[in-house]
């Protein structure tokens, strides 16, 4: 067999991506973006701007790379840091191409330059990636010359062939993510080990050690005494991971403990967790926060680790056999305790029913695939459980993106290879590159050199070629694909054993070696033949015929090679402001073209200026309208999202158009201007040989004159057959002579002027003047095609708005405000009956900085709607002079221009408090009055801000100031519409109307699965760059559905159907034996089916034999399943081969949000400690009138939504300022703490029955007396939202005074209640379908956002950091 990478002097690399002489790096595409991520309340943790990123890059792994992995510090560029992906990458493959080719890896320069180019390739392009040490750590002294401190690793000597002490950090980096440690049963082991996971745990990875060595309990000391025993060490080492965040800031401690079954403390052990558990559920209940890294859970131990027990096969028989299992002590011998092994057994499994822990190990199953057995066995895994392997070792990770290597539909099998070959080849050299924290890793690494080659995506793979994760030809297929991995890194391997040598430790592990070697060919040549493609079959076989043949021949340079590791619309008149001006959305596409279309320039976002890719045409559909109290409105879908702002912390979030409320404060973006001013040119003159004037002449292109007339021409202007008509005040001869001139200058003709009843009228007469004007679209628009007469609809035409310039959008203003406008109490503004027209011209203001008001008065012509435009208040009425005005003098001296900083009125910026604290820190001038403004109005006047930013120059002060901020007033009924959208990749945001709106399409894309995982559920969420995140639909789906031969009408539906309740299973024109295809891991809400338990069992146990290591992967269980389910799988996962099986059954643990009972109880009736239960904005209540005793009292409530009790208010009449003050404060006491969560019941318990005057007879009809204010004042609230009839003396009836109040129908009743049911339900579905797609996750222990299972681990939905060791 010729084997053309094999030479005397190296390894010959071909290229199979790239090209000579050419930099893949360059090749690439870049955009310059930002990162940004916040934890839940909004307070930012990182942020970056200018990133250097590949276009193709989605925001979460610009995310990843910005905060994690780019080197922050001490890098010899101007930034003083790593501002580019191609940078970070560029310092990974040449530092590894560097060491390989001092070390005679290639046969020449231009192999070990191949080699660099195809690694930065497959990096760049995201078809693979490394462990997160490698990221970290490699390359900044090579690249950078960054040395760090001593840091007390080692690394193996080539030159010296030893062992030796690093003498900085990164000459020899960290870069594995996995470790299996060793401990003696003695102190100095147990305290050395602490120290050991302390630094594995500081550089980013994570640790696991079988603890079986330990004695137990009560076991002798031999300086007499007895052991405090294995737990109470546990407690010592969980504490001390809870206290070293792995990576600094990465992640928390990763770390596996593992017990053997015959270790005296088993019992004790099993059920670690269950009883920390308990405590937490008490914990919990008392008021502690649930969540992961709240008070709750970490009070207790044990939740800094996995938990697993070793079991051997012995072990199992016996429980089939129902026979006794002894447990030995540790240090006698003896026999401590004996157990009914199905006892055990059923103690594992409640265990894991209960909290998830422990997982299960088979022994005999890890050694009877033990490639270095007669070296010793394995004992333990890392946390994660995919690295299987010997005490004392080491593996860096990396995984192929099986996505990126398919071609329409077949899997490309050459490139997989050749991707397998280079990744290889990186993580060998890698090896000896690399440092370790321990000596003896250090040592074993280099003489064993394990790696951990792995693939994701196959769940995705599956679903886009219509095959079910849980059937005989998905399991095929994964066969196949991860038995080529394995078989070609072990060619590769046998290749490099050939010029390089085999590990140190192969002559003497070589029986065993080359024994598992022969096991996994035989397992190739048993895939199923009937379901696996044979050009997948076939090479599969030939790679693993090529391995055990080299095998023979040259051994392989490593041990182990392979592990499977985690790793809605607007309405088309909306105005966009773009670099072409403002444009209305319907304009910003072809109406009429493709529901898709290319689009290339740039819009205004609320982060500046970002480039629209896409406009899509959704079509007619059901709207709501947005109103503001100033009068802004916005028209969108019900799924369109738009910016409002958090009360809480004063940050901008999304809120779909259907959720919006009354209240809620939206920011409105200013001076959204941006971009060249545009030529507009303009059509010329028609040739009228039938009418001779010759006099005329027209402009050429749009000017200030021409868009002042225009202006003046919408507001108060007509068109008739002979020419234009203007109106013009009496009063106002300067504007008469001002339109003459301009007249005059623009068409070369004279005006003729009328006098009409109480205005004067300026004609310009010229046939072809109408049909120009006509032509170039400045006429009004017709209501309808029948209309006749006057009702004409201005607009503002589309020339005026295309030119994009400030200059003549002002002047058409200014002839706007002339011809329609008047003073206000000083103000400018300006009415119209035309509603759209006021709407636009509010837009435009804004754009150019000027909010204004709208009120709704009635027109004297036809008693018809006026809307009055405003502008919101004095203080923006010098900057509208300036670059606005009016034409005539009369309406300009009336205009205030006395500034104050009253003049400001309502028109508030908001901070958050830290930004406060930033800019008017104590002794400041501003910080008193800013103090009392937020304690009066939750925010700042704009003028005072204005003049703190004069001072400071705080560019978050500029950026608040760009903002109106303005109060929803109503969510109404927008009927139905055509509508329309923008794609906006970079940020997923536009204005439009003033509005910061949402870019739903842009995120119609797809999401990765890891390891062997199935889809996780055909929903999921994608993050926004900015923080949060937005639920999106799976971009497989669409792929499936097409190879499935589903036309685009059907799959646009289907699409739908699920987009609008989750699941697939009763979506138009599905097949049913289509269905299975799209099952998940999960239950989709509204839908029964998922993946069987014992379909994720039968994929990972026909993967297994083709990994060196095991598979990273939890097996998802229903809330409803059993001990006895549990059991089952175990038994199951034993005798199919499994190394080792992890369980999750949705809703064992109590820090899973929204999802247990307990849980679901609890938010009804408890509050967190400490937190206020906000009342709405506008509220229901009752009000009670009574006397006592002659002493007019008032009772007035507020409620919740639900109609529970949020506040009281009470007042008597007549009564003195103190009786009343101490009332008022009374009222504001209870009302706090029923805010905070006292119950109602408490206060009528303790206040009913209270003595004092004034007392006696009240004229109530249910309470007839009272001992006092108070007593009668909780009787009330306890008859009224209690319905407790104890204290009071008159049963409850229907009152008179409210007997004529129309009562709803049985029929409305009825309808009132299944709405109820069904907001109940669909509010139920959603919640149990984030509690499915998240399981138990923690938050994020970086940002604190919600986390998702990733195989053994947690991965963040923000900041994308992995809570596990890969």
């Amino acid at each position: 067999m010729s084997i053309k990478t094999i030479t005397k002097q190296g390894l010959k690399i071909e290229r199979k991506f790239t090209r000579q002489g050419i930099n893949p790096l360059e090749e690439v595409e870049y955009e310059t973006k930002s990162s940004k991520i916040t934890e839940p309340d909004g307070t930012i943790i990182f942020q970056m701007d200018n990133i250097e990123a590949p276009k193709s890059w989605s925001q979460l792994a610009i995310d990843i790379a910005a905060s994690k992995y780019f080197k922050r510090a001490q890098v010899p560029t101007p930034e003083g840091r790593e501002t580019s992906v191609k940078q970070m990458v560029s310092r990974v493959s040449s530092t590894i191409r560097q060491f390989g080719e001092e070390n005679n890896y290639f046969e020449t320069k231009e192999d070990a330059q191949a080699f660099e180019d195809e690694l930065n390739y497959m990096l760049i392009n995201q078809m693979g990636a490394f462990n997160s040490p490698v990221w970290f750590n490699v390359g900044l002294f090579h690249k950078y010359g960054i040395i760090g401190n001593k840091p007390g690793t080692y690394f193996y000597n080539l030159k010296t062939d030893q062992v030796e002490e690093c003498e900085d950090s990164y000459s020899h980096p960290q870069a594995s993510a996995c470790f299996i440690q060793k401990i003696e049963d003695s102190l100095d082991s147990i305290y050395e080990l602490i120290t050991n996971e302390s630094k594995i745990f500081k550089f980013g990875s994570g640790t696991g050690t079988n603890f079986s060595s330990l004695r137990g309990v009560e076991e002798p000391l031999s300086g007499g005494g007895k052991s405090s025993g294995l737990m109470s060490y546990l407690r010592i080492l969980d504490r001390s991971a809870a206290a070293v965040k792995s990576g600094g800031i990465t992640r928390r401690a990763a770390k596996m403990c593992v017990l053997d079954m015959d270790h005296p403390e088993i019992e004790d052990y099993i059920m670690w967790k269950v009883k920390e558990e308990d405590k937490v559920q008490a914990l919990i209940a008392a008021g502690y926060t649930s969540d992961f890294n709240g008070e709750a859970y970490q009070t207790v131990s044990g939740q800094n680790s996995n938990n697993s027990v070793m079991i051997p096969d012995k072990f199992m028989k016996t429980v089939i056999e129902d026979k006794d299992w002894p447990t030995i002590e540790r240090t006698t011998k003896k026999i401590r305790k004996t157990y009914k092994a199905r006892d055990l057994m059923k103690m594992i499994s409640e265990a894991a029913w209960r909290c998830a822990d422990p997982g299960v190990m088979f022994y005999d199953t890890m050694n009877k695939w033990n490639v270095c057995a007669d070296t010793e066995h394995i004992h333990s895994t890392n946390p994660c459980a995919e690295f299987v392997f010997l005490d004392g070792t080491a593996c860096n990770l990396a995984s192929i993106n099986l996505m990126k290597l398919m071609n329409e539909d077949v899997f490309d099998i050459e490139s997989f290879r050749h991707a397998c070959k280079i990744f290889i080849i990186a993580q060998e050299i890698i090896v000896d590159l690399a440092s370790y924290p321990i000596q003896i890793i250090a040592k074993r690494s280099h003489d064993l050199r394990p790696l951990g080659l792995g693939h994701a995506n196959l769940g995705t793979l599956l679903m886009t070629q219509s095959i079910p994760y849980d059937s005989e030809k998905g399991r095929a297929i994964a066969t196949a694909i991860t038995a080529i991995l394995t078989g070609h890194a072990y060619k590769i391997s046998a290749e490099i054993a050939a010029i390089r040598g085999s590990f140190p430790d192969y002559e003497k592990n070589k029986g065993s070696m080359m024994r598992v070697m022969s096991m996994h060919r035989e397992a190739a040549y048993k895939i199923d033949v009937r379901h696996c493609p044979s050009y997948l079959l076939d090479a599969a076989r030939e790679d693993w015929d090529q391995v055990v043949e080299l095998g023979e021949k040259y051994g392989f340079r490593n041990a182990q090679a392979t592990v499977l590791a985690p790793t809605g619309c607007l309405v088309g008149n909306s105005l966009v402001p773009t670099e072409n001006g403002l444009v209305r959305l319907k304009n910003l596409g072809n109406p009429r073209g493709d529901q898709w279309q290319d689009t290339s320039f740039e819009v205004m976002t609320d982060e500046g200026p970002r480039k629209a890719t896409k406009f899509y045409i959704n079509g007619m559909a059901k709207t709501r309208t947005i109103k503001t109290s100033s009068g802004y409105e916005i028209q969108g879908t019900e799924q369109h999202k738009i910016k409002v702002l958090n009360p809480e912390n004063k940050e901008f979030v999304w809120k779909k158009v259907s959720d919006v409320k009354e209240g809620d404060i939206v920011p409105l973006a200013m001076n959204t201007l941006f971009g060249k001013t545009q030529e507009v040119l303009l059509p010329p003159i028609p040739e009228l040989h039938w009418n001779c004037d010759f006099e005329l002449k027209t402009p050429k292109n749009m000017s200030e004159s021409l868009a002042e007339i225009i202006g003046y021409f919408m507001g108060d202007g007509s068109l008739h057959s002979k020419g234009l008509r203007f109106c013009v005040s009496n009063e106002d001869i300067d504007v008469v002579e001002h339109l003459g001139k301009i007249i005059k200058n623009l068409f070369n003709k004279d005006i003729k002027v009328s006098q009409c009843k109480g205005y004067k009228e300026v004609a310009i007469n010229s046939v072809p003047l109408t049909m120009w004007w006509d032509a170039c679209g400045f006429s009004k628009i017709k209501p309808s095609e029948e209309h006749y007469g006057k009702g004409y609809k201005p607009y503002i035409p589309e020339a005026i708005l295309h030119t994009n310039s400030k200059d003549i959008y002002s002047a058409f203003l200014r002839g706007l405000f002339e011809a329609d406008g008047t003073i206000t109490v000083g103000n400018p503004s300006f009415s119209t009956v035309n509603k759209e027209f006021s709407e636009e011209i509010k837009t435009l203001l804004l754009c150019l900085g000027y909010p204004t008001t709208t009120k709704i008065d009635v027109s004297g012509w036809g008693k018809s709607a006026l809307y009055v435009l405003r502008l919101k208040n004095i203080s923006y009425n010098e900057y509208f002079m300036k670059n606005i005005s009016f034409i005539g003098k009369r309406k300009i001296n009336k205009v205030n221009l006395n500034r104050s900083l009253q003049t400001g009125n309502r028109d508030y910026v908001y901070l958050s408090e830290e930004t406060v604290d930033e800019v008017a820190p104590v002794g400041n001038s501003h910080r008193d009055v800013v103090l009392v403004s937020l304690k009066r109005h939750g925010a700042i006047p704009r003028e005072r801000i204005i003049s703190i930013y004069q001072d400071t120059q705080n560019p978050k002060l500029l950026r608040a100031l760009q903002f109106f901020y303005d109060t929803i007033e109503s969510n109404d009924d927008g009927g139905i519409q055509p509508t329309y959208d923008l794609s906006v990749p970079e940020n997923v945001t536009y204005v439009a109307n003033g509005f910061v709106s949402h870019n739903t399409i842009a995120l119609l894309m797809g999401c990765d699965t890891t390891g062997i995982e199935p889809e996780f559920s055909l929903i999921k969420w994608k993050k926004l760059a900015g923080g949060g995140h937005f639920k999106i639909i799976n971009a497989s789906i669409e792929k499936a559905l097409q190879k499935l031969n589903y036309d685009e009408i059907e799959i646009k539906e289907i699409i739908d159907y699920i987009s609008e309740n989750g699941n697939i299973e009763h979506a138009p024109y599905i097949k049913k034996e289509h269905i299975p295809i799209f099952d998940c891991a999960n239950k989709n809400p509204g839908g029964s089916r998922f993946i069987e338990p014992m379909g994720h069992v039968k994929m990972m146990a026909t993967v297994q034999p083709f990994v060196s290591g095991a598979i990273s992967k939890t097996v998802n269980l229903p809330n409803e399943a059993t001990v006895k389910d549990i059991q089952d799988i175990y038994f199951q996962a034993w005798r199919l081969g499994l190394k080792d099986i992890a369980l999750y059954r949705d809703g064992c643990k109590l820090s899973q949000p929204l999802n247990t009972k307990l849980e679901q109880e609890k938010s009804s009736s408890v509050m967190e400690r400490g937190t206020q239960k906000k009342l709405p904005y506008k509220r229901k209540g009752i009000t009670i009138a009574t006397k006592i005793s002659g002493n007019k009292i008032f009772l007035r409530t507020g409620e919740y939504i639900d109609g529970k009790i949020g506040e009281i208010f009470i007042d008597m009449h007549k009564a003195g300022s103190s009786y009343k003050s101490l009332l008022n404060c009374f009222a504001i006491a209870v009302s706090t703490g029923l805010q905070y969560g006292v119950p109602l019941e408490k206060y009528v318990e303790m206040f009913t029955f209270t003595r004092f005057e004034p007392s006696g007879l009240t004229d109530h009809p249910n309470i007839k007396s009272a001992t006092s204010v108070i007593d009668f004042i909780f009787r009330v609230l306890g008859m009224e939202y209690l319905d407790r009839t104890d204290f009071v003396h008159v049963p409850p009836k229907l009152h008179p005074e409210i007997q004529d109040l129309p009562k709803k129908s049985k029929e409305e009743s009825k309808k009132s209640e299944t709405q109820a049911k069904l907001l109940n339900d669909t509010l139920a579905s959603k919640e149990k379908h984030l509690s499915n797609m998240l399981g138990d996750a923690p938050l994020c222990d970086q940002c604190g956002h919600t986390t998702i299972r990733n195989g053994s681990c947690y991965k963040c939905l923000n900041c994308g950091n992995s809570m596990g060791c890969s």
